[in-house]
């Protein structure tokens, strides 16, 4: 995986996975405002941080069959496709920003495969939340909670690798205005 992320790591392709991530995010979000739709402004549980049981259940109940169905259904296909385009998009960004840096070492590794780490995680609880879905009204308190921690890294991941992102990019763009000023 580490040739291909390598491989990748060029504008070229970085401005490619821009273009299909955003568009992926598109869809995210014209499938989250449909659901509110159907629902009556009711969302998805995998945009909040955190969440119990209790809400996992209330808000499945306050969702109604048609909201369950499409969560289900639509959403879901659309919510598979996302992790993967952002965990590519940061794990190409992050070793471009890296290669333009000129740093190598392990921990570069680790910051590149983090995407990919948020991305399982993302799978995970969306893996959960099917079966609650599926096996909705019977109450899954362990994969409630299972669930509710994946999110939890998920974000803490993805957040992460935002960061970096942004903090590479900082240090690039302060190396070239430092550089310009010697001029």
């Amino acid at each position: 995986m580490f040739r291909l992320i390598n491989k990748l790591s060029n504008m070229k392709s970085v401005s490619i996975l821009l273009i299909i991530f955003l568009f992926s995010m598109f869809m995210m979000r014209n499938a989250i405002a449909t659901l509110k739709e159907i629902t009556g402004g009711i969302g998805i549980l995998d945009l909040h941080f955190s969440y119990t049981i209790q809400e996992i259940y209330e808000t499945l109940f306050l969702q109604g069959v048609e909201g369950r169905s499409y969560y289900l259904s639509t959403f879901f296909i659309i919510d598979f496709i996302y992790p993967l385009t952002y965990a590519l998009f940061y794990s190409v960004v992050i070793s471009y920003f890296f290669k333009v840096l000129k740093i190598k070492n392990k921990i570069v590794n680790f910051f590149i495969i983090l995407p990919f780490i948020g991305m399982a995680f993302d799978y995970l609880e969306n893996l959960f939340l099917s079966i609650i879905l599926m096996k909705y009204p019977t109450k899954l308190y362990y994969l409630g909670l299972l669930s509710s921690y994946s999110t939890k890294l998920k974000f803490l991941c993805v957040y992460l690798s935002l960061l970096i992102a942004i903090l590479l990019f900082l240090v690039i763009l302060f190396k070239k205005i430092k550089i310009s000023h010697k001029f």
